[in-house]
């Protein structure tokens, strides 16, 4: 039996990285649907169609989080498609430009927030009015960093700033929430092996071997793997009293300067 046997999920960013390996871990876990809710049209279908191959339950819609209608769609999509939503995962998120306070790229840091900040609160609110309604409870989670509080080698502003307020979105949600059974988690991953993170890299011109290494306290970067399966024991019946936390998953990142 898996942890999330019989549960319906949304993943949003589920198309790549951190978000694809969290799809994958609900259908290895037994969750009878999964909805890709991805801004990238082609990667979103290409994994739609990796993981139909293998006989799983997945979908995929073209969302932006940042736009209320979006969401609208997300949650009538879902719930025509598999009945209900128990789970959802706030994995999407944009970096931004890396600039820092002398240098601010106000119209960047906004940019950021719509989609990091903004996309984060309204797919909690309209996917806890789901919830509500269904009135069987369900489990939220919000992906943070083990970034916020450390200096950044890019030293910019946008995305600390960003994951900040995502883990006060988790607190409050968890608080005005937890009166319907709905549970709001936050994960903040540290150092994690993603295409995403190479991409980054390279775009602001960091050595992405800066990020890793005696930067941790276990001397390696997480795989995108090792934090889904956190986000899978969060969303299961084995984490029911598990609410308003942030659960670092680091590897030790967040204790060694």
């Amino acid at each position: 039996m898996g942890k999330v046997d019989g549960k319906v999920a949304v993943v949003t960013g589920g198309a790549r990285g951190i978000g694809k390996a969290i799809v994958e871990k609900m259908c290895e876990e037994g969750a009878t649907g999964v909805v890709i809710a991805d801004f990238n049209t082609e990667t979103g279908k290409a994994t739609e169609k990796e993981f139909k191959e293998k006989g799983w339950p997945v979908a995929y819609i073209q969302a932006d989080v940042s736009s209320e209608s979006d969401w609208q769609k997300v949650v009538e999509f879902t719930t025509a498609q598999f009945g209900k939503i128990d789970i959802l995962v706030n994995d999407a998120a944009k970096i931004g430009d890396g600039h820092g306070i002398l240098e601010l790229d106000a119209k960047a840091v906004r940019s950021a927030f719509e989609v990091d900040v903004m996309g984060t609160l309204l797919g909690t609110e309209y996917v806890s009015r789901q919830m509500k309604s269904q009135g069987t409870g369900g489990s939220i989670v919000n992906m943070s960093s083990g970034h916020v509080g450390k200096y950044l080698p890019t030293g910019g502003v946008d995305y600390p700033l960003c994951k900040a307020a995502i883990r006060e979105v988790t607190k409050i949600a968890a608080r005005q929430l937890g009166q319907f059974n709905i549970r709001c988690n936050c994960v903040s991953p540290g150092l994690v092996a993603t295409e995403l993170h190479k991409e980054t890299c390279k775009r602001l011109g960091v050595d992405e071997n800066a990020f890793a290494g005696d930067k941790t306290a276990l001397g390696r970067m997480t795989e995108p793997s090792e934090i889904a399966s956190v986000i899978i024991w969060l969303c299961s019946n084995e984490a029911t009293q598990a609410t308003g936390a942030n659960f670092q998953v680091d590897g030790g990142y967040g204790i060694v300067s």
